[in-house]
């Protein structure tokens, strides 16, 4: 492991240490993509529970790229499952990585690699307590979807009704 690749890594784990510090996360998840892509053919599952349904949830994701990624956008299509598989919630979701004007990333970043977090669903309800899954699909109409490293998934109490 080279001395930027240990130091990205570094602020990695302490930016998510400290953003947890005292928040109302439920659940929260990254899946990697090893070869640094995302397939078409390759949804990302994040299975996750609800202990109490009276309660409204945020639900956000995270996309982390490289600047070589070649797009201004990432369209992700999102389904919120119950234990049977039904679907609760669906939709195609824009999520914009660079700045159309300026290029620029938008996030958080060191060198090539930046985060970006986007809240998709807020005071979303559960219709019972249980367990659940979100299942993410790339749309981009490519086979083969370069320079994604990973996406994730936090689930939280709503702050506000």
């Amino acid at each position: 492991m080279t001395n930027s690749s240990f130091f990205i890594i570094l602020i990695f784990a302490s930016t998510i240490f400290l953003s947890s510090c005292g928040d109302s996360s439920v659940y929260e998840e990254k899946k990697d993509f090893e070869d640094g892509y995302w397939l078409f053919t390759d949804p990302v599952y994040f299975p996750f529970e609800i202990e109490d349904e009276t309660e409204p949830y945020d639900l956000s994701l995270f996309v982390r790229s490289t600047l070589d990624y070649p797009y201004q956008n990432l369209y992700i299509q999102y389904y919120v499952e119950d234990s049977t598989g039904s679907v609760l919630q669906e939709k195609l979701h824009n999520i914009i990585l660079f700045n159309q004007k300026t290029g620029k990333p938008i996030g958080s970043g060191v060198g090539d690699i930046y985060d970006l977090e986007k809240s998709f669903l807020n005071n979303f309800r559960f219709p019972e307590a249980g367990k659940y899954r979100l299942r993410l699909d790339q749309y981009m109409r490519h086979d083969t979807l370069r320079n994604v490293l990973s996406v994730g998934f936090k689930l939280q109490k709503s702050k506000t009704e």
